[in-house]
């Protein structure tokens, strides 16, 4: 059968998907060597067929081991051609490929019990980290897993341009910086650890990070503020949600006074600079909201 796949537009950065198109061949026959065994991070129920959907499936690999072990599979890669390379390696997941990616996934319907991310986020642009992991968490049910595999070190990086040899975006993270990204959105760390390349390549090493998503009632409001803030990428904040969010939280302390100004003490708000929004609608006589490490005000 005849394969044919369109690229996706969705991916950020075109070199990388460029990459990935003009080597699929190759980089499928490679790939294929290589067996991380991923299905360990999640057992299954006796009876259970749970839904997996792998983002950036590329040559099918990781896919066609989930269906093996009795997953429900989906796949999603930005390159139509690497798609077409699964479908013809593994005719049996082939009518479950999407042309699609990170930072945010289209034509893909439902919440999955297992997520995998193995080896891409290295691609995305740091801007569009929150937007992919709130993608993440937004395909996932309540419980399920998220697998996580990223790069720890990584040779001929450039540094002015963060780009490999091949022209691939190629941006190293400390394991840290994607734990607190990962958690505010209601995502907990339940297993990590790393690893020496499956291919081999000389000083290369990864990690594997393994979360669980926490129901919505216990997702902590700071997180949900932290979301609301990241999310206003023109400083425009929408005062009404995080008014109802703060007063109706039982984690945070809000206080009104008799000007129509509120307060909200918390303990600790990570790495977040004090920053000042101007927002176009006002709510009483402040119209800013001033973010400290102490104490957010409206």
């Amino acid at each position: 059968m005849d394969y044919k796949f369109k690229n996706s537009e969705s991916f950020a950065d075109f070199k990388t998907a460029h990459y990935y198109s003009t080597k699929a061949v190759y980089l499928a026959e490679q790939y294929g060597t290589a067996s991380p065994g991923y299905t360990r991070y999640y057992k299954n129920k006796a009876g259970d067929k749970p839904k997996l959907l792998d983002i950036g499936c590329g040559s099918g690999r990781d896919l066609a081991e989930f269906q093996a072990a009795g997953f429900e599979v989906t796949g999603a890669d930005v390159s139509g051609e690497m798609l077409e390379q699964a479908a013809l390696k593994y005719p049996i997941i082939a009518e479950n490929l999407v042309n699609t990616g990170l930072p945010g996934i289209t034509g893909i319907a439902g919440k999955f019990d297992v997520i995998l991310c193995s080896g891409v986020i290295q691609h995305i642009q740091t801007q569009m980290l929150h937007e992919s992991f709130r993608t993440v968490a937004s395909l996932l049910n309540d419980e399920g897993i998220f697998i996580f595999s990223f790069p720890l070190e990584y040779p001929e990086i450039e540094q002015q341009t963060m780009r490999d040899k091949n022209g691939r975006l190629f941006i190293i993270r400390s394991e840290e910086k994607y734990r607190f990204l990962i958690e505010r959105h209601g995502l907990v760390n339940i297993e990590q650890e790393r690893h020496e390349d499956s291919l081999k390549r000389s000083n290369t090493s990864w990690a594997v990070h393994v979360y669980r998503k926490e129901k919505q009632s216990a997702i902590s409001p700071l997180y949900k503020i932290y979301s609301v803030l990241i999310d206003d990428s023109k400083n425009k904040i929408n005062l009404k949600y995080l008014h109802i969010t703060f007063l109706n939280s039982s984690y945070l302390i809000a206080s009104l006074s008799r000007s129509g100004r509120s307060s909200i003490l918390f303990g600790r708000f990570i790495c977040c600079p004090s920053i000042d929004f101007r927002p176009t609608s006002s709510i009483g006589p402040s119209t800013s909201c001033r973010i400290s490490s102490r104490t957010l005000s409206l």
